[in-house]
Order: structure tokens, then C-alpha cells, then sequence
């Protein structure tokens, strides 16, 4: 009689079907019926809600092997995760590494699926603190994805910074991502009103920020155009594109 009344009580509770749900939601739900605890819950109701606004005035951020898939365009069912990879070391990076042949290296993977249909990008190696690394949606429309993704790092004495930050492209037609600036320690918000824009006027792409970087005041501008096969035109630029760079989709 107790399990009927649970089971009852749980229908009433969370009366939407779960087939209906994202993975996100259904994840913080199914944590709230097992553990039957506050936090879990408002966790739930939290995401349940969050998930019913349009796609720009959600909150959309997955954090490196999370437990589940983050919706990122609601019409075109697109999702994205962040993963970590293992590989072993190519005999040709053995020979400018100093390390053990049983030692692998990891990166972290960007997977975009739309529709059922997997994109997959190796967009950085992981420092030795996973913790702190996430991708957050900027912004979306029917032609592109931008995003930054934050990497928390260990300092070391070659790189006395903890945090770097990189944006992020992935252009819907050609399902090309491109990193259009790598932030080294320098966060585009501290010390500078600015977060980095990114339009989209016909074809091509305008990405720009001006702000104090690296002690000195920087205008970091690209204006470029999306091709097929991964290729992209860059024709404007404040360092003769090289900067910006095509990631490419992994086998």
C-alpha cells in the first residue's frame, strides 16, 4: 500500500510525460526521486522552467562530462555535451614530449547533435584541473552557434595564468566550428566593458573586440566567410588571420 501511495504521490508531482523531457531535465528529476531531497528538487523545477523560454533567454552551459546533453536550439533539436577523450601520444609528438610510452593524452570534445546526428570537435587538451571547464551558448540563430568555452588551468612556471577563454563559431550550413580568439588568461569582461560580438551580414561573419590585453590596448577584428569541406575565406583581419582557425570534425 505504501508503494502505490508513492508511486501516486510521484505521478502528481511530475505529471509531464518523461518522453517529452530533455536529457537535462529528466536527469535533475530522476535525482530528485531517488534521493528525495530539496536541493534535487528545486534543481528540477529549476531546469523544468528554464527549459520552457526561447532558446537566447535560456541559460545553456554544459560542463565537461556532465550527465547529460544541454538543448541548445529548440526547433532544430540541437543539444551539445562536453567530454573528456583519451589517445596515446603519436610517435612523432614522443619525440619532442618527455614522456612514458604508457602515458595517453586527453582532450576535451565538443559534440553537437542535431537531429540525431553527431558532430564531433577536439577543441583543447585538459589541464590537470578538470574542474571549471565549461562551454556556454552565447547566442543562436538559424545560420550559427557562438559560444565560449572556459578552461580552468593549473599555473605552471611557463604560463602563470589560471583561466583562458576561447570563442567559438559553428556554422549550421556547412556544420564547420571555427575558433575565432583565444583569450590566454586575459578574460574579455575583467578590466574591460566588452564582451566579444559576432554578427552575421549575408554570407560573411564579423567577429570584434577592443579592449587592454596583455598590458597594451588591442582592436581584434575578423570578417570572414564560411565555405564548403571546412574552408573558410578570411578578408579582414588585425593579424593577417592568423588567429582564426578551422576545427576540425573528427572521423
Amino acid at each position: 500500500m505504501k508503494n502505490l501511495i508513492y508511486l501516486v504521490s510521484f505521478t502528481l508531482f511530475f505529471p509531464h510525460s518523461t518522453l517529452a523531457e530533455t536529457e537535462k531535465t529528466r536527469y535533475y528529476r530522476q535525482e530528485c526521486e531517488k534521493i528525495q531531497e530539496p536541493q534535487a528538487c528545486r534543481a528540477y523545477e529549476y531546469a523544468k522552467s528554464n527549459e520552457k523560454k526561447a532558446d537566447n533567454e535560456r541559460s545553456r552551459i554544459f560542463s565537461l562530462d556532465s550527465d547529460y546533453s544541454v538543448l541548445i536550439d529548440s526547433k532544430e533539436n540541437i543539444t551539445g555535451r562536453l567530454v573528456s577523450t583519451k589517445r596515446k601520444y603519436t610517435p612523432e609528438e614522443k619525440k619532442y614530449i618527455n614522456i612514458a610510452d604508457k602515458e595517453y593524452s586527453e582532450d576535451a570534445e565538443l559534440q553537437i547533435n542535431e537531429n540525431g546526428k553527431p558532430y564531433r570537435f577536439d577543441v583543447s587538451g585538459i589541464p590537470k584541473n578538470k574542474n571549471n571547464n565549461f562551454i556556454e551558448i552565447l547566442f543562436s540563430n538559424k545560420d550559427y552557434i557562438y559560444m565560449k568555452y572556459t578552461t580552468e588551468n593549473i599555473p605552471d612556471k611557463y604560463d602563470q595564468t589560471s583561466t583562458h577563454y576561447s570563442f567559438y563559431v559553428f556554422d549550421k550550413k556547412y556544420k564547420t566550428l571555427i575558433e575565432l580568439f583565444y583569450f590566454r588568461g586575459n578574460h574579455p569582461e575583467n578590466g574591460n566593458s566588452k564582451v566579444p560580438t559576432l554578427t552575421k551580414n549575408g554570407k560573411n561573419y564579423s567577429f570584434k573586440w577592443s579592449g587592454k590585453l596583455d598590458g597594451s590596448r588591442k582592436n581584434i577584428y575578423y570578417t570572414f566567410e564560411v565555405l564548403p569541406n571546412e574552408k573558410m575565406d578570411c578578408k579582414i583581419s588585425w593579424d593577417d588571420c592568423e588567429g582564426i582557425n578551422i576545427t576540425p570534425k573528427k572521423q
